[in-house]
């Protein structure tokens, strides 16, 4: 499987390269023509795709919740609690930050976006790049 994780991690890094020079050449403006598209599905159906699909959030909830299992109860009850918490928690602090970055929209000057953006790019491009010079042990 070795050789299967050179190509995985050589193409993350490509891709992490592309996306921080997209960045870098950005227009620094923050495109709201609008409101948003809603996808195919809905907000809703897109959030829970790309949740389910997050190998950290995956690996972080299989590590966590085990610890506070009690084998004499019922599992699915106390998952179920436990998801539940999660979800709320998630849910709070993601409304938070969106209602704080919203706001701050109108305090942000055309080229204050535009450096932060080609920061962020630079950025993007050296986790890429490190992430293709770095070697697996």
């Amino acid at each position: 499987m070795g050789w299967w994780f050179e190509w995985v991690r050589l193409a993350g890094a490509a891709y992490l390269i592309w996306l921080g020079v997209k960045l870098v050449r950005a227009s620094g403006s923050f495109g709201t023509s609008g409101a948003a598209q809603a996808p195919r599905g809905g907000f809703f159906l897109q959030g829970f795709l790309v949740g389910i699909s997050n190998p950290k959030t995956l690996a972080f909830l299989g590590a966590l919740f085990p610890q506070f299992i009690d084998p004499a109860r019922d599992y699915l009850t106390q998952v179920l609690i436990m998801g539940g918490t999660a979800l709320v928690v998630a849910a709070v602090s993601d409304s938070v930050y969106a209602a704080l970055i919203g706001g701050a929209g109108p305090l942000i000057s055309q080229p204050q976006i535009k450096w932060l953006s080609r920061l962020s790019g630079g950025c993007v491009i050296g986790g890429g790049v490190w992430l293709a010079l770095s070697r697996s042990r």
